[in-house]
């Protein structure tokens, strides 16, 4: 369980400009580049990070906690490279406006 604190230091820092990590950063851009909903495959192979990097800063702890998230589910949607339903990402059009400098 995460604590109150956690949360509210997060939250606090999440948006600040060089306050987020390289990997934020670069999953934020892909999502803000290509906002027709990313699904992991996808994002990692924009990002060129590894699928478990991006799994982590896609987990209900960072970028999609509950309270606010920067990071909001897009639907399901066929993957053509796994031929399944895969779920896909989008940002939160509330942090949109926030984001353009990104």
């Amino acid at each position: 369980m995460i604590s109150q604190q956690s949360l509210e230091s997060y939250s606090e820092l999440k948006l600040e400009n060089n306050k987020l990590s390289n990997a934020y950063l670069k999953i934020l851009k892909a999502l803000k580049k290509y906002p027709a909903r990313l699904d992991i495959k996808r994002i990692a192979k924009v990002t060129k990070l590894s699928v478990n990097n991006v799994c982590g800063r896609l987990g209900y702890k960072e970028l999609r906690n509950k309270e606010d998230p920067i990071v909001i589910d897009g639907g399901k949607k066929y993957c053509n490279i796994t031929h399944r339903k895969v779920m896909t990402y989008k940002i939160n059009p509330k942090y949109l406006k926030r984001l353009e400098g990104l």
